[in-house]
């Protein structure tokens, strides 16, 4: 509770004097001590000692405390919400101080505006999410074509009658080797595969994030495999790429209005079993 910070924050400066205003870390450990309290109060209250935010106050006590905010947030590189929520709550306590009277229990939630640590951790959690499925979108958009390129190498029929679809749509006598072959339709799946998950995580995904929606989201951009190799069959090189486009943004989109368990039910064999369809 915030009040309670504010009777600590009194208490600490009546117990240390003008010493605790030279001595930041001092009073992060004190503070931290005497009131339940998060590491982002604690470092936008620091920041107002260090930044010299506190000394303005005790300057200049009756100066305009949102001024005094916008340049303890442009000093201390912390957002402005933080800083005005600092500077009140050092104004308050001070004033305190100076009178010799224990500021009364108040609601000061109102004026609490600093982020709690879990939203900050649940955002870096979603970004680490969109990053994951893209990155199994590309993957898997390329595999196909890395595959018939070594399967090429090693002389494998469906290879062969992979290649033959592919250059059937292309320039008329087109023969690509294994290397060429890869290079090309790996790319394309590859930058198909990423473009395709990450559409589908946007359009699917508008509720938070939690480990289902990511579940299903890398389930669902899996199937830009299964989208690159009908891809290429059917469309030559640009299939490599519109294939694993459309399905990984349809699967992952599915995987997050309709869960995991959805895309399951449609995903296809994979890594053996999608040749065999040619």
């Amino acid at each position: 509770m915030t009040d309670s910070l504010l009777m600590a924050l009194y208490e600490t400066v009546r117990e240390y004097g003008p010493s605790i205003f030279s001595t930041p870390k001092m009073f992060e450990i004190v503070i931290a001590q005497k009131a339940m309290t998060t590491p982002k109060e604690v470092e936008a209250l620091s920041a107002a000692l260090h930044h010299g935010a506190v000394s303005d106050l005790l300057n200049r006590p009756t100066g305009d405390p949102i001024a005094l905010a916008a340049s303890l947030a442009g000093r201390a590189g912390i957002p402005m919400h933080s800083a005005k929520w600092s500077v009140e709550l050092w104004r308050t306590a001070l004033r305190h101080v100076k009178d010799g009277v224990p500021p009364p229990s108040i609601d000061w939630d109102s004026l609490k505006v600093v982020a709690p640590e879990p939203a900050e951790r649940f955002s870096r959690f979603a970004i680490l999410s969109f990053i994951a499925v893209v990155l199994v979108g590309a993957i898997a958009g390329m595999a196909p074509g890395i595959l018939c390129a070594v399967g090429l190498t090693r002389d494998q029929p469906q290879a062969h009658r992979l290649r033959s679809l592919v250059e059937k749509h292309e320039v008329p006598g087109l023969h690509m080797g294994p290397r060429e072959f890869g290079g090309w339709t790996g790319s394309l799946g590859a930058f198909g595969g990423a473009l395709g998950a990450a559409l589908g995580w946007l359009v699917g995904n508008q509720r938070p994030a939690n480990w289902t929606r990511l579940t299903g989201g890398l389930i669902g951009a899996l199937w830009a495999f299964d989208a690159a190799a009908y891809g290429m069959a059917y469309l030559g090189l640009t299939g490599a790429f519109i294939g694993p486009l459309l399905g990984a943004t349809g699967a992952v989109a599915v995987a997050g209005w309709l869960g995991p368990f959805a895309v399951l039910l449609l995903l296809k064999p994979a890594a053996w079993g999608v040749f065999s369809h040619f």
